[in-house]
């Protein structure tokens, strides 16, 4: 990383908002975007040869794992649906059960 980004990361120095966008842009959005588009580009080539998008868990194509990006649009959509119905979203991480109900805290 060159000075300037370094420069760019220390709190408390003044920056111009400008600046740090395009920063965040480059080396935090830029990242995640391509891997997205990585992952879109590969489920799509999934269903172009299967006909659906349906993939096994652990199925990967052209080293991608779509079989991941499944479950993890699965998850979206329940948390989706949750919100939408105005219920807690709760997290399923950690390996909480699928579908259990939101427990009070």
């Amino acid at each position: 990383m060159s000075e300037r980004a370094r420069e760019l990361l220390k709190f408390f120095t003044p920056r111009d908002p400008a600046e740090l966008a395009r920063f965040v842009r480059l080396w935090v959005w830029a990242p995640r975007e391509d891997a997205f588009n990585d992952g879109l580009t590969a489920a799509k080539a999934w269903a172009e040869v299967h006909g659906h998008f349906l993939p096994p868990a652990t199925a990967m194509w052209n080293d991608y794992p779509v079989g991941n990006m499944r479950d993890a649009a699965r998850l979206a959509d329940r948390i989706a649906a949750r919100r939408e119905a105005g219920t807690p979203a709760g997290s399923e991480a950690g390996g909480a059960h699928r579908g259990a109900a939101p427990t009070a805290g």
